[in-house]
């Protein structure tokens, strides 16, 4: 079948107009989206005060003020990496329980190094790193000494015994259930010895009904978060989420998670105004019709 020069021509020409109103359209769009990004960065010039957290650093920005503190967690961090060791033994022998194998030359030898530097760890242990508290000191080299005896174990055999390490599992979870406890409190009690006084004295009345709380993470939160459990109790119970504490992930920098934070603040005020319900634009605009049409197309 053969189109005539007529034919071709209008189907060309009709081509190029689709091509050409779509052009315009997008480029129409431009001027809502450049409009969206104005008014976002509008928002973030109306919030005051405004607290960031960004790991081990807290950023307050108030009446034209922004101070940064750095939250000192060590004990936490210290706590943290004791009871990392257990795991890290488990994730290098992981490989080896999935293919029911003996280890490998080169596996022996990672072994060995990582329980070199094991045994100079606890050599270097200091009961000042761990708030002079004689309790949660022993803990860390009963973590250790538990670690230690199962790595030779492991070196000694060339093989992993999955009986073995699950009881190593077992015995390490008690134990460092025990400095989850210590390292959750010690988290909490420096959050809030930086926190309360600058909620509770720097902060008027009107200012700790209206400020708001950025905390950046570099993933999504698991559930329980310590630091929003924190501020949820703050600002009065797990309803302030997404109104006046909002959790950014995967944002590069401080200005990303603010950037984050206006879009999220206008889309709450569009909501609003749109749809009388400020989570509205939380939600995909297209979920309600796409929940409905779903269900038909399999039907």
């Amino acid at each position: 079948m053969y189109l005539s020069i007529g034919s071709l021509f209008i189907i060309l020409f009709l081509t190029t107009y689709q091509v050409q109103s779509n052009t315009l359209l997008n480029n129409f769009n431009n001027l809502f989206l450049g409009t969206y990004k104005k008014a976002s960065t509008y928002f973030l010039t109306t919030i005051d005060p405004l607290i960031i957290t960004n790991a081990d650093t807290l950023t307050l920005k108030h009446r034209g003020q922004h101070t940064s503190i750095n939250i000192n967690r060590q004990l936490y961090h210290n706590l943290k990496t004791i009871a990392h060791i257990p795991l890290t033994i488990y994730l290098s022998v992981f490989n080896v329980e999935a293919n029911s194998r003996n280890f490998s030359s080169d596996e022996l030898i990672k072994l060995k190094s990582y329980l070199r530097e094991l045994r100079f760890v606890r050599k270097s242990l200091n009961i000042s790193d761990f708030s002079s508290n004689n309790e949660m000191f022993q803990i860390q080299f009963d973590i250790i000494d538990l670690s230690i005896t199962f790595l030779r174990s492991l070196i000694r055999s060339k093989q992993l015994n999955i009986t073995a390490l699950n009881k190593f599992c077992h015995k390490a979870t008690n134990l460092f259930n025990i400095n989850i406890k210590h390292a959750t409190r010690a988290h909490l009690d420096r959050l809030h010895s930086v926190i309360y006084p600058i909620y509770t004295k720097l902060f008027n009345e009107t200012e700790q009904k209206t400020v708001q709380v950025l905390i950046i993470g570099s993933k999504p939160p698991r559930e329980g978060f310590l630091i929003k459990q924190y501020f949820q109790k703050l600002l009065g119970g797990n309803n302030v989420e997404g109104k006046r504490l909002l959790y950014a992930e995967n944002a590069a920098d401080e200005q990303g998670a603010l950037n984050i934070l206006g879009r999220w603040l206008l889309d709450a005020n569009a909501a609003q105004a749109f749809f009388d319900d400020e989570t509205r634009l939380h939600r995909d605009l297209l979920m309600d019709e796409a929940s409905i049409y779903i269900k038909a197309l399999f039907e």
